[in-house]
This record gives structure tokens, C-alpha cells and sequence, in this order.
């Protein structure tokens, strides 16, 4: 063929297919610009010939006939409903709309013309795009299958009565791959035909603690204890006693973890429990909150010397403490003190602590392949008088003295801790000096001046006493009284001694002693022993003077 036939072939052909295509264009003229072609459905729902606005009311209401179905999870040989509704369905009709109108309208222009042919005798089925809520779905499938999965349970380890550590194995859980459940559940909806039906595959879950885990952290046994001793009769310093040391109890340490006993403890204050109790504040014992938690860490320092454990901080009271040797104690004040150690150990540590009725005791375990025999020493190096302070009291009379305050001496201590290793080799170091300050004495001097005479107020009239009257009838001279006046007279002087001697015999003096409070020992008003009062008109002029001679003799007398 010669060229001239092949160019004249081509521009015949061309204008054929421009003619069909023409033609075509004229025959899908209604759907030709923002309509869909014919037989395209999305889902179950039909589109064709409807233009964006249309199409996304019609997606609407099928999102909402959707919303009233369920879909069934099969799991284990069970069925389960889960409403569509509860996990929030929604289709994107602007998507969808969007996969509808570029049907037949995409590529060049002869595959335009094919798909516009085939949509007169073939069906195009548009998937539905659907979303659902992914934290409503896991909390809707978790709850309905509550019986069918189950959460991992971790090994662990108890303590046996003789201190010993037994390992409990763990348990592997199952849950459900709420991903791949996701995809299976929007896939099934996405299609738009019942039934929605999906099959739930739970996966195994291992447990974060395993035997093997739990062997590599090396707690074997016990590596040291202490115990101290509280009264419980002091309910507000008990309660602290317990608060503080269950916070501590079940602590693990890592190799080379820090522990802070206060971030542990937290502060000690009302909303975490604490009650008032005596704390030393100033060189005096107080009441203050949290009194008692000093104890709790003095207990634990001394559990962690005896296991050689790195102390990184300690502070001792300022005054000599009662539940602890003197020079081992730690005093903690939230945000000021703080008792702190490290586990140089290559193992962990577990810190177990037990408040019983009267006692308080912590137990540290860890490896005891390599546990040392550790002892603590320590001691007085120094005593510390305490200084005696004279304070006036215009209270008192003067020259009399009464201590206010009792004096408490003040040490200087020393210490060591001696540790024998397993092949027999000793190592000795010290224990950080204490100091305890000492409590001064406060002894009150009386500046009162007192009255040597009593004085007569002027206002008083005193009259001199009147001259005896002389008896009228008197017996002769020379003759004798009669037996009975004599025995009357005599039986009258035995009756007043058995009064009096019956007055000292039931009423005993009240005593007056130094220990009373200052300005009450004044003479004429004094309180004893049991709280009675001794005033003038118990007592003659005479005895008066007498009392007055005999507090002047015995200044600052205690009992």
C-alpha cells in the first residue's frame, strides 16, 4: 500500500471514532458533567443519574439504616453482638461521592468510551468508606468478650516462715488484635451486604515477669534485719510508725538504684495520714506531725548497715534518741533531711517491713551467695554538760530556787562496722561522727522580797483587850475544892487531848514542796500534794509564823 493510501486510512479511521465517540457523548448527555453514569452503586445503594449533593443524602440515610445493625463476633465457638451504633459508623459520602462521579471520566478518550459502554451492561459497585470509633470498639469487644480473654499474670516470689525465697510461676494471658479486628469489621460494613459477620482470633500474651526473669534479678534469701520497739499506748506516734513503714514495704532496688527515703515516704502531712506525736524540734521534744517516722528511718538505716549497702546520706538528732544504740540513728525532715543508701550490690534488694503491737522490724533480701557477716559498734567518745541558766522570778520568794527545766547531757560518739567475708577476710570502717547537743537547765531564782512582820491595815480600830473580871462568889479561904469539881475539871482536859489527838490522827498536814507551780508557795495559800488549801483561818498566829519559818528553811525542795 502506498504511503498516500496509509495517511487517507488513518484520517478515516480517526474520523470514525471522533464520529462514535460524538455520538456517545450525545447519547450520555444527562450524565455527561456532574452526574453519575448509569448501574454505579455504592454498596447496596444505587447512584446513577444523581449529582453530588443528591448522591451524599442518599449515603446519609444508609449511614443511618447501618447504625441500626450489628455485627456478630464468633469467638471460641460463641457468638457476640456488637452494635454498630456503639461504636460510632460513620461513611465518608464526600469520598464516596467523589469514586462515584469519576467513574467513566477518567484516562484518555478511548478508555472513556469503553467504560462508558460497559456501564450500559455491566454493574460498578463503589465500596463504602467506613470508619469506626477504635476506643469505643476496644472497650465494646473487651467487655463482651470479658470470659474470653484474660490479663497475664506475672511471676513472682513469696518469703516462707524460715526466710528463704520461693518462686511462683506466671501465667500467660490472651487478648484480642483489635487492629486486624478493626480492617475485618469496616471491611465486612464496607461492602454493604448482610450478614456482618467476623471471626475474632485472640493472641497469647506473655507475662512481663517470667521465672527466668525473676531468677536474674538474684534474690535469694536474707541478708540482714533489725528491730525496734514503740509504745502503743502513744496512738498518734503508732499510727505514723505503720503509715511510714508500709510505704517502704515490698520496695525493690535495682543495681546501683538510689533510694531517698523521703521520696519514698512522701510528705508528712494530714492528707497522707499523719497525726501529731513528740518530734525534737529546736533541741526539745514537741508535738509535731508525723512524730514516730524518725524511727522508721532510723530502723531501716540500721537494716541497711548490716547488709553493707551504701549509705549517702545521714543525719543524726540533735538529741539522744531511745530506740536505737546511741550514734545510729537518721532523722528525716521532709524538703530539709533526708536518710538515702545505694544498692552497690549486683543483685536486687527487697526491702520488707512489718509493724507488729510494740515492735518495728525491716528485712532486706538480696543475693546471700556473697552475704557477709556484718557487725556495728558504736560509742561515747564525749559527754557534753549541759549549761545551768539562772532566771529571775519575781514569783518566788527570794532566795528560794526551783528548776524549770531539767538539764540532759550531750555526747560525742564514735563507731565502726567490722564485715567478714565468706573466705574469712576482715574489713573495718567508721561510723560517721554523731553529735547530740546538750539540753540546758533552767533553774528560776525567787526576787520577791518577803514581809518579815504582818501589818494592821490603817483603816482598823484596834481596841486594847479588856481587864479579867474577878469572880463574884469565891470559896473560903483555906477550904479545899471537892472531888467531883476536880474529877470534872479532869474529865474535861481528857476529853479535849482525844479531840485533838483524834483531829491529828484523821487530818494530816498538807505538805508544801518545791515542785509546786511558781508564785503559788506564798504563806497563808499553798497548794500540797492533793491539791488542799492552808489558809489562816485553819491555823493560830503561832502557826501562821511557824509555816512562814519552815518555807523560808527549805527553798526549791522536790519531790
Amino acid at each position: 500500500m502506498s504511503r498516500r493510501a496509509v495517511v487517507l486510512t488513518v484520517i478515516i479511521i480517526s474520523g470514525l471514532l471522533l464520529t462514535v465517540a460524538a455520538s456517545a457523548g450525545a447519547d450520555f448527555l444527562p450524565f455527561a458533567a456532574n452526574r453519575v453514569m448509569p448501574n454505579v452503586y455504592a454498596g447496596p445503594l444505587e447512584l446513577e443519574g444523581m449529582n453530588r449533593e443528591q448522591g451524599v443524602m442518599k449515603l446519609l440515610e444508609l449511614e443511618d439504616r447501618l447504625q441500626e445493625k450489628t455485627v456478630t463476633l464468633k469467638v471460641q465457638e460463641e457468638h457476640k453482638e456488637l452494635p454498630l451504633e456503639s461504636v460510632d459508623l460513620d461513611l465518608k459520602e464526600q469520598v464516596i461521592m467523589d469514586r462515584a462521579l469519576r467513574v467513566g471520566r477518567t484516562g484518555p478518550i478511548w478508555e472513556r468510551w469503553n467504560a462508558s459502554l460497559r456501564t450500559r451492561h455491566d454493574v460498578t459497585r463503589i465500596p463504602l468508606d467506613v470508619s469506626l470509633n477504635r476506643d469505643k470498639l476496644q472497650r465494646e469487644v473487651d467487655s463482651l468478650l470479658a470470659d474470653n480473654i484474660r490479663q497475664p499474670v506475672n511471676a513472682t516470689f513469696r518469703i516462707t516462715p524460715g526466710d528463704e525465697i520461693e518462686i511462683i510461676p506466671g501465667e500467660e494471658g490472651l487478648r484480642v488484635d483489635h487492629e486486624a479486628l478493626y480492617d475485618e469489621i469496616t471491611g465486612v460494613v464496607a461492602k454493604g451486604t448482610a450478614p456482618y459477620q467476623v471471626e475474632v482470633s485472640l493472641q497469647s500474651v506473655s507475662p512481663k515477669h517470667t521465672v527466668d526473669s525473676i531468677k536474674a534479678m538474684g534474690i535469694k534469701g536474707l541478708l540482714s534485719s533489725y528491730t525496734t520497739k514503740f509504745d502503743p499506748d502513744q496512738v498518734g506516734r503508732t499510727y505514723n510508725v505503720r503509715v511510714a513503714a508500709a510505704a517502704l514495704d515490698g520496695l525493690m532496688v535495682a543495681p546501683g538504684e538510689e533510694v531517698s527515703f523521703n521520696d519514698v515516704v512522701g510528705p508528712r502531712s494530714t492528707e497522707a495520714g499523719y497525726k501529731n506525736a513528740k518530734i525534737i524540734l529546736n533541741n526539745e521534744f514537741v508535738d509535731g506531725l508525723g512524730g514516730g517516722v524518725c524511727q522508721v528511718s532510723s530502723t531501716l538505716y540500721n537494716a541497711v548497715l548490716l547488709a553493707d549497702l551504701n549509705v549517702t546520706e545521714r543525719n543524726p538528732h540533735s538529741l539522744p534518741v531511745g530506740y536505737v544504740p546511741i550514734g545510729r540513728d537518721a532523722t528525716v525532715s521532709y524538703g530539709y533531711l533526708d536518710f538515702s543508701f545505694k544498692n552497690n550490690h549486683d543483685s536486687y534488694i527487697l526491702i520488707k517491713s512489718k509493724a507488729g503491737y510494740n515492735s518495728l522490724t525491716f528485712k532486706l533480701y538480696g543475693n546471700t551467695d556473697y552475704k557477709k557477716n556484718v557487725t556495728v559498734n558504736s560509742w561515747v567518745t564525749r559527754v557534753l554538760e549541759p549549761e545551768v541558766v539562772y532566771e529571775d522570778d519575781p514569783n518566788l520568794e527570794k532566795g528560794e530556787e526551783i528548776v524549770k527545766q531539767e538539764g540532759i547531757k550531750g555526747y560525742k560518739t564514735a563507731g565502726e562496722i567490722t564485715i567478714i567475708t565468706r573466705d574469712g577476710k576482715k574489713t573495718t570502717k567508721p561510723l560517721p561522727e554523731s553529735v547530740y547537743h546538750p539540753q540546758k537547765e533552767i533553774i528560776a531564782v525567787g526576787t520577791k522580797e518577803s514581809k518579815p512582820t504582818i501589818e494592821i491595815p490603817e483603816d482598823k480600830d484596834v481596841k486594847a483587850p479588856a481587864a479579867p473580871e474577878e469572880p463574884e462568889d469565891e470559896a473560903p479561904a483555906g477550904e479545899p475544892e471537892t472531888g467531883d469539881q476536880n474529877q470534872e475539871a479532869s474529865g474535861e482536859d481528857e476529853l479535849n487531848e482525844e479531840n485533838r489527838e483524834s483531829t491529828s490522827e484523821n487530818e494530816p498536814a498538807e505538805e508544801v514542796t518545791g515542785d509546786d507551780p511558781p508564785g503559788d508557795n506564798r504563806p497563808g495559800e499553798n497548794t500540797g500534794e492533793n491539791g488542799g488549801e492552808i489558809t489562816p483561818e485553819d491555823n493560830s498566829p503561832e502557826e501562821d509564823t511557824k509555816l512562814e519559818n519552815e518555807i523560808e528553811r527549805q527553798p526549791g525542795e522536790r519531790e
